[in-house]
Parts: C-alpha cells; structure tokens; sequence
C-alpha cells in the first residue's frame, strides 16, 4: 500500500497543474455520476414495490366485496326461503348481478377461480329457487335435499374465497416488509450518494 501510495504520489508532483484538474474534475464527475446512479436504482426499486402492493391492496378489496355479495346472496336465499316473499328473490338478484361484476373483474388476476364462482353462483341461486318452489309444492324430501345442495355449493364458493383472501393477506404482509425494505435502502442510498458527491 506505501508503495502504490508512492507511485502515486511521484505521479501526481509531475504532473502538469492542467493535467491535475482535468483528473480531478473527471474523478468528481465519476464519483459523482456513480451516487446519482446508485439513488435512482434504489428509489425505482421502492417505486415497484410500492405499486405492487398497491395492486394486492386492490384486488383484496375486490375479494372483500366479492365475499361481501355473496354473503347477502345467502343471506336473501335464506330468508326466501322462510317468507316466500318476491322482495327477497329481487334481493337475491339485486346481490347476485353485482356479484358477477365483481367477478368479472377478478377474472384479470384469477381467471380460473373466477369462472367457477360464477358457474357456482348460478348453480347456487338455481337450487335454492327450486327448493322453494318444492316447498310450495309441499315436497319437503325434495325440498330438504335441494337446500342441502345448496348448501354444499355455498360452503365451497365461500371456502375458495376465503382461501383467497388468506393467501391476499400473507401477500400483503410479505409486500409491506418489501416496502420497508426498499424504504430503507433508499434512505441509506440518499446518505451514501450525498456523502460522496460531498466528497467528490
């Protein structure tokens, strides 16, 4: 190292003065390029993960609306078949329609859950409109077992969607920490890039 150091020093006495500032204002503006580099890698990276989670955030918000619907489906379902009543039928496609909207935006990011929700929600309403209609024909067998396929429909549908939303939370979770992470490194890369354009 002394010598290096040595060799650099009997460079740097014979060197002409015009020389010295060309080498001196050309290591600056290295230095100082490399810091700005540096910066702007780390803050693109805290840009991405930011958007990222962003877009987990949304599509747990559509889950939570998707589960939301469908729980008034089931709601409206029940109570129609305890009053009979042609309010609750138009509850139940009231419900049922903004259901499928939902759906239909979730098919962008879960094509596949998508389509057997949908195929399950119009399986699900079927039967239990025919289970009312069995009740009003006073067949109760065919009634009970109809209500019992609906149920199991239900208890599916609601089963895929709650997986759904647990795996969006631990996304969620692993995201914010990615966030943080990058946040940081930002902050550090901030630091490092002022201290050396400082020193340059």
């Amino acid at each position: 190292m002394r010598k290096l150091m040595s060799f650099l020093d009997k460079i740097l006495i014979n060197m002409p003065i015009r020389n010295k500032i060309l080498a001196f204002n050309s290591l600056s503006l290295i230095v100082t390029i490399a810091a700005m580099l540096y910066f702007i890698v780390a803050a693109n990276k805290s840009i991405q993960e930011v958007s990222l989670q962003q877009e987990i955030l949304t599509n747990q918000d559509l889950v939570q609306g998707i589960e939301s619907r469908f729980s008034a489906v089931q709601y409206w379902s029940l109570d129609l078949g305890v009053s009979w009543l042609n309010d609750s039928e138009d509850m139940i496609y009231e419900n049922a329609d903004a259901l499928r909207n939902l759906l239909e935006q979730l098919e962008t990011v879960q094509p596949d859950l998508s389509a057997s929700l949908l195929s399950g929600l119009d399986q699900y309403i079927e039967v239990n409109l025919q289970a009312v209609d069995t009740y009003v024909d006073e067949n109760r067998v065919k009634g009970n077992s109809l209500v019992s396929q609906g149920r199991q429909i239900g208890v599916e549908m609601q089963s895929n969607i709650t997986g759904l939303l647990q795996q969006l939370q631990i996304e969620v979770g692993q995201s914010n920490e990615r966030v943080i992470t990058a946040n940081s490194n930002l902050i550090i890369a901030a630091i490092v890039s002022l201290a050396l354009i400082i020193v340059a």
